[in-house]
């Protein structure tokens, strides 16, 4: 912030003098003649501050509609303009013409107090800022059909009680796919993008379908979700989408991308195999991103469930993924966007989410599964090109399935550079994959908002899709993401500002949930789609609950994060038991008010209490109820009250 030093004025008097008999000089006054005019060395009196007050609205009324908002300004020097602040922020643009005054549509704020202040400034250059005048703005202010809800200092919340607010929205669209799960032979959703509202069967909205993204999306949810809630019928919910494309949407092995998944298809098409356009993927037409993206998934439910079938089909993914890298440029990814997968013919050269198949070699090397030296060269070389491209040049095209070509590279998007910040930040060192992480996060955070942030409304960024779409409300699933990373960098860094946005962001999300289970992509949509209120918006919520536990209801226990996919949970009275994939592993669970743990085992053996988290065994914070665990060499957790 620019400081100016204010210079000291002293008051000078001025006096003249008349000659006295005795020659000596003596002060007058009066009228006894004209003053002398300045010598030529007298300084030129200094310009003095306007002055300046807001005549209406008055101090302390309640505001609603759209108002008038008024200053009278004035000054030894001519005022060149006003300019009138809303929480000492600029209210519209200065008003350089008497009388000083601007329209304020009061429903565009927050219901609650708001400060109106004026700011003159004068054609000598100098400023003065009025006295603040405190008004309660009380509008019927509506997002989606719920009236807006904010606290004493104006802060946005959830239309749902806040102290449940995230888990809320989780459950509600869970519960909705289940239902839509229940109506149709095979579900809706495996064979549309989007559902109408009205029709209880879904309906038939005429545009392409986007299964690979868009159940790798839903695995991610449920991997968080389910040692969160305990809620194991989940599981086949999500298996039989897994189970669906692998029957429906697999290349054949004869090709030249063979065993990998379809990104796409027509709208309503039992088999997918592209979308079929020209101008998309196109006939037979992939997307190797995707195949990343569903061969992580793959991967992560062969660790939930040991079924062997999901873990070949991540091998086959990332065999085919090690085989077609390529050296990245500024207009050429490490892989193409999109691909014939039969002829391997290139259809879009480039596509910046290279971090999908980055996340499926990471894990494949970590386990040791498959061809280990092949997958480490094609990692490598993918995330140098990020490193070295995108991440420098901000170049953040290409991942939406339904989007035209684009040879220009002109339509970003912001779900690549906030998934690739994840990645980052999941990291058990950031530093690891990015020296850089700690500018480089926060440039991305301000790279999305700035290009793709609307608002803020009620003081919270909501976030669009993409440079060609979609809404100047911004959309739950991306704002739900954006406030995500912030969660994370919060708990990085542990600077509040990252908490504060990802709150008010989050908390504006809840808004696309309609309450009974739909959940709009944005407001007002005739088509709500599966990946925006659904996929791409429970997994959020749930990272945000692993970085701050204490956004997880304040009654119950919950195990908000796992180091390791958890493979089972039961939640008792008196204990938690739970079993990881991985042996080594590091647990945070928030629990209930009545449950303060006593012990700690894994596999059978007792855990020490710590003071800190350099080692292996527990800690165990009081004020937030937050329970760290560490365990080295075990995959059987279990977490007793010790005083229940």
């Amino acid at each position: 912030m620019l400081r100016i030093k204010r210079l000291l004025l002293v008051p000078v008097l001025a006096f003249t003098f008349a000659g006295c008999g005795g020659g000596g000089m003596a002060p007058t006054g009066g009228s006894s003649g004209p003053a002398p005019a300045p010598g030529p060395g007298t300084p030129p009196t200094p310009p003095t501050s306007p002055t300046v007050s807001i005549t209406n609205p008055t101090a302390g009324v309640v505001v609603s509609g759209t108002i008038t908002v008024s200053a009278a300004a004035g000054g030894s020097s001519p005022i060149a303009g006003v300019q009138f602040l809303l929480n000492g922020v600029a209210l519209g643009s200065e008003d350089t013409t008497a009388p000083y005054q601007i329209s304020w549509n009061t429903g565009s704020a927050s219901n609650g107090p708001h400060t109106l202040s004026a700011r003159a400034r004068t054609t000598a250059g100098t400023q003065m800022v009025s006295s603040p005048v405190q008004v309660t703005a009380s509008n019927n202010a509506f997002l989606n059909d719920h009236r807006v809800v904010v606290d004493a200092s104006s802060t946005l919340l959830s239309w749902h009680p806040q102290a449940d607010a995230y888990s809320e929205m989780m459950r509600l669209a869970w519960e909705f796919i289940r239902d839509k799960r229940s109506r149709s032979n095979p579900p809706h959703y495996l064979r549309y993008c989007c559902f109408i509202p009205s029709d209880p069967s879904g309906g038939n909205f005429a545009w392409f379908h986007n299964p690979a993204g868009l159940y790798a999306m839903f695995v991610d949810s449920l991997i968080a979700y389910y040692p969160y809630s305990g809620d194991a019928s989940l599981i086949p919910i999500v298996k039989e989408m897994l189970d669906y494309h692998l029957a429906n949407g697999t290349t054949p092995g004869t090709w030249t991308w063979p065993r990998v998944p379809f990104a796409s298809s027509r709208n309503g098409d039992a088999v997918y195999r592209g979308d079929g356009d020209g101008n998309l993927d196109g006939v037979n037409g992939i997307e190797p991103d995707k195949v990343g993206e569903l061969g992580h998934a793959y991967l992560m439910f062969w660790e939930l469930t040991g079924d062997t079938q999901y873990r070949d089909a991540a091998l086959d993914a990332a065999n085919a993924l090690a085989a077609h890298v390529r050296t990245g440029n500024a207009t050429q990814s490490p892989w193409p966007f999109r691909v014939d997968g039969q002829t391997g013919a290139v259809r879009e050269e480039y596509s910046a989410n290279a971090v999908a198949p980055v996340k499926l070699f990471d894990e494949l090397i970590r386990l040791n599964l498959g061809d280990v030296a092949a997958y480490r060269s094609a990692r490598d070389r993918a995330w140098s090109w990020v490193l070295s491209f995108p991440l420098q040049n901000n170049r953040w095209n290409a991942y939406f399935e339904d989007v035209g070509r684009d040879p220009g590279l002109s339509n970003l998007n912001q779900l690549v550079p906030m998934e690739t910040a994840r990645y980052i930040l999941s990291q058990a060192d950031p530093a690891s994959v990015d020296p850089a992480w700690q500018s480089r996060v926060p440039q991305l955070l301000n790279w999305v908002r700035s290009t793709f942030g609307r608002g803020p409304y009620h003081g919270a960024w909501a976030i669009d899709e993409q440079s060609v779409c979609c809404s100047s409300n911004g959309l739950g699933s991306h704002t739900a993401r954006w406030a995500s990373i912030n969660a994370m960098m919060f708990e990085r860094t542990g600077n509040p500002a990252y908490r504060e946005e990802a709150f008010r962001s989050f908390n504006y999300a809840t808004y696309f949930s309609r309450g009974d289970g739909v959940v709009y992509d944005k407001f007002g949509s005739a088509a709500p789609w599966y990946t925006d209120g659904y996929g791409d918006y429970i997994k959020h919520f749930m990272a945000g609950i692993g970085a701050v536990p204490e956004w997880s209801p304040p009654d119950g226990s919950y195990l908000v994060r796992s180091s390791s996919v958890v493979r089972s949970i039961t939640y008792l009275p008196a204990s938690i038991s739970y079993t990881t994939f991985d042996g080594q592993a590091t647990d945070v669970l928030r629990l209930d008010p009545a449950f303060t743990p006593g012990s700690v085992t894994a596999n059978g053996v007792t855990l020490v209490q710590r003071a800190d988290r350099n080692g292996e065994g527990w800690m165990f914070d009081e004020t937030t109820r937050v329970l760290w665990i560490r365990h080295d060499n075990a995959t059987s957790i279990v977490v007793t009250c010790g005083n229940c």
